[in-house]
């Protein structure tokens, strides 16, 4: 869009190229917050070389999967890491459901003693 608003030489109704009511829409919301073309084309390549560098740094850890050259040993490292990784998601998983199941049966277990207790001391009283 940026490219379009700046590449017309007239008003913006005289553009020929997709939607004209989506263009006059987003320079009507640039000048309403009363930003440049110019700063938000700065600020539009900033954020994209922001977002680059991230994607970069996430994707670096399988460079060695993709890469053909690779050494065999770089790639069974992360075989061995997504392994590891996965074991413990699923030991942290059944870790939990054994803490719930060992805590439904201590209250299966405790629940009748209590009310056993409970019915003992108003019979008492």
């Amino acid at each position: 869009m940026l490219k379009t608003i700046k590449e017309s030489k007239g008003p913006l109704e005289d553009v020929t190229h997709g939607s004209n009511e989506n263009l006059i829409s987003f320079m009507k919301c640039l000048e309403d917050r009363g930003v440049s073309i110019e700063t938000q084309e700065a600020m539009a390549v900033e954020e994209a070389n922001s977002l680059m560098l991230k994607l970069k740094a996430q994707l670096e850890p399988f460079r060695y999967v993709v890469d053909e050259a690779s050494p065999w040993e770089g790639k069974s490292a992360v075989a061995r890491f997504t392994n590891k990784v996965h074991k413990s998601k699923r030991n942290k998983l059944w870790r939990k459901k054994k803490r719930k199941r060992t805590a439904e049966m201590l209250a299966k277990v405790t629940l009748p003693c209590e009310t056993l207790s409970f019915f003992f001391i108003v019979a008492i009283v």
